[in-house]
């Protein structure tokens, strides 16, 4: 099992987009999709496929591609092409070939004789996500997304959120005794006759755990993962990449600190507390 990762340097934010093939609605752009906002998207105005050309300056370095806040379907298919010089020429150093487009349950998560086979693990969620953790780092100057999903019932494709960049995971994961929880920010009131009221609000996911054997090398990357994004930064998180299944999407999300975590010192053993709300 792989170690959490967090995809925390954008480079995506960075990149020049231009959508070669697709229509997108006027008002909402590719570029959207370098803006942390919730209230704006990436949105086309058919499910013809979509085809993005990205680049940047200089070369950066790619080990992870997350899709936040997607309507993509199970039977939606992704790939990714990576090029080592501008505007997509040079060497192609990386090529995902076929990906899913959504996270579908695992053997063990379905329930037998209720879900078909391939359902999706989003299924009446209201917020989906896609990651992809490459076993290796890739230095690319260029690329090409392309993504189909002719199918998809709601007409459009969209995506809220892109991350792509370089990830931090520690040499030893996570401690034991983490804490999963939802959390809402409205506030129950009781009347006179006893009845709780409450709003319909949305709700959103926290997490607390410990690090407490991080190496030299591993301080060094927190400690400038924590200078980069601070409080007010989002970046994309998993406590369980490339796993699939139900466990992926609950520990798969769009996240900031909730406090900049400090690193304690003992000798040359290092460690950390992080809490995280989803964003």
């Amino acid at each position: 099992m792989d170690n959490a990762r967090i995809l925390y340097a954008n480079a995506w934010d960075s990149a020049s987009l231009t959508q070669s093939a697709g229509t997108n609605e006027p008002s909402l752009p590719i570029t959207n999709s370098q803006k942390y906002n919730n209230s704006r998207s990436f949105r086309t105005q058919t499910t013809d496929d979509v085809e993005v050309l990205f680049g940047w300056d200089d070369p950066v370095f790619l080990e992870a591609f997350a899709f936040w806040r997607h309507n993509l379907t199970s039977d939606a298919q992704l790939r990714i092409v990576l090029y080592d010089g501008p505007g997509q020429t040079g060497n192609v150093v990386f090529d995902s070939g076929v990906l899913l487009g959504d996270v579908p349950k695992n053997l063990g998560d379905l329930v037998w004789g209720k879900d078909p086979l391939g359902v999706s693990s989003y299924t009446d969620w209201n917020v989906a996500s896609r990651s992809f953790w490459f076993d290796e780092v890739f230095v690319a100057q260029s690329g090409r997304l392309t993504i189909s999903n002719p199918t998809n019932p709601d007409g459009y494709i969209e995506i809220g959120r892109i991350y792509a960049g370089e990830s931090f995971s520690p040499t030893f994961n996570v401690d034991l005794g983490h804490t999963f929880q939802w959390e809402t920010d409205v506030d129950s009131r009781s009347t006179a006759g006893g009845t709780v009221h409450t709003l319909d609000a949305a709700t959103y996911r926290t997490l607390s755990f410990n690090l407490t054997h991080l190496t030299p090398g591993d301080r060094a990357s927190f400690a400038e993962l924590t200078r980069i994004v601070s409080k007010h930064r989002d970046f994309f998180i998993s406590l369980r990449p490339n796993v699939g299944g139900t466990i992926e999407r609950d520990y798969s999300f769009a996240a900031k600190f909730t406090e900049i975590p400090s690193l304690k010192a003992e000798a040359s053993r290092y460690e950390t507390q992080c809490k995280i709300r989803e964003v």
